[in-house]
């Protein structure tokens, strides 16, 4: 519907009426007059375009009526002769003119606007012609089906690989974490410790032959390990990750108190003793299991011996005994603070 607003005016008495209509009749009689000149071909005949044009001066959309006055009019527009038409539109305009005032002031903006706008029943055929059948009622149940099943394939096939990948993805974890533990097992049974920590002791007998220091002939007089003199107390420490397989009293001829430790390293058995603890010194027993560098007891004089100090030998897989010191270098012994 137009926006623009008509003019408005006041409404004509009967009296008004009657004196416009008296003023015009000669205009009226003048018109029809000259139409009564007019002389139009035949409908056979015509080149032009004869289509009449019906125009209803409305404010707003056009209603059905007036459409169905407008198709009446065109259908009646066959069956006028030019003569009675050209009479019939010059005397509505010589009667309605001076009437509604249109003489007087024609809005050509506002006819424009009415003229082109489009027909009301246009809108309610697009909303027809819009409304279509839903697709789900179109499509075929079976292939729907189908669909459905290839989707929940599709997707139990990404479960299954998404699956296989995790446990992938974890059993290669478990097997890294394991070679990395392993190797760590490894290095650490690899490792090998200065029994006595740094900066505690001297060494003040080695091994080898020597004069047995309590005087008791030649039978004494080969040193089976090397003393490491140190104060009463001082923590003796595994040289190595091992098993305990003697603590306590002394065997073989050894002063009491000794531990004796079975080691593993890179797949060579070796075993050290440590001697001359006291009761109390003794900090393990058989069958534990010892990491290097930990605590196995503390320095003692108990026994054959003429101070504080820890006799410390290395036994081979046959039980003889080597060079502690060499052998403690061969493995890169570290000082315990280096572990």
């Amino acid at each position: 519907m137009s926006s623009r607003t008509q003019p408005q005016s006041a409404p004509l008495t009967r009296r008004e009426i009657r004196e416009a209509r008296r003023a015009h009749e000669p205009k009226l009689r003048s018109l029809q007059a000259f139409a009564s000149q007019l002389v139009r071909k035949p409908a056979d005949a015509d080149t032009g375009d004869d289509a009449q044009t019906v125009v209803f001066s409305t404010a707003g959309q056009p209603r059905r009526r007036d459409l169905r006055v407008a198709e009446g009019a065109t259908a009646v527009h066959s069956r006028l002769t030019p003569r009675s038409t050209m009479l019939g539109v010059l005397g509505a305009l010589a009667l309605v003119a001076p009437i509604t005032g249109v003489a007087q002031y024609v809005d050509h903006a506002a006819a424009a606007t009415v003229g082109t706008e489009k027909n009301v029943l246009a809108p309610l055929d697009a909303n027809a012609v819009a409304v279509a059948t839903p697709e789900t009622l179109t499509e075929d149940p079976v292939a729907i089906a189908r669909a459905e099943a290839a989707a929940a394939a599709s997707r139990a096939a990404e479960r299954e690989a998404l699956e296989k990948a995790e446990a992938e993805a974890a059993a290669k974890k478990a097997a890294e974490e394991k070679a990395a533990a392993e190797k760590a097992a490894a290095e650490a049974a690899r490792q090998v410790v200065v029994p006595l920590p740094a900066g505690t002791f001297r060494n003040t007998s080695g091994y080898g032959g020597r004069n047995d220091p309590l005087g008791r002939g030649a039978a004494y007089s080969y040193h089976l390990g090397t003393d490491f003199a140190a104060p009463r107390n001082t923590p003796i420490h595994a040289a190595a990750a091992g098993t305990v397989v003697h603590a306590g009293a002394g065997k073989d001829g050894r002063s009491s108190n000794l531990v004796v430790i079975e080691h593993n390293i890179g797949g060579e058995t070796f075993y050290t003793w440590y001697v001359h603890m006291y009761n109390d010194g003794v900090y393990v027993s058989a069958g534990q299991k010892v990491a290097a560098g930990e605590v196995i007891g503390g320095v003692g004089s108990n026994g054959n011996s003429t101070g504080n100090h820890l006799h410390f030998e290395v036994h081979l897989a046959d039980d003889s005994t080597i060079e502690p010191l060499a052998w403690l270098q061969q493995h890169g012994a570290k000082d315990v603070s280096q572990l």
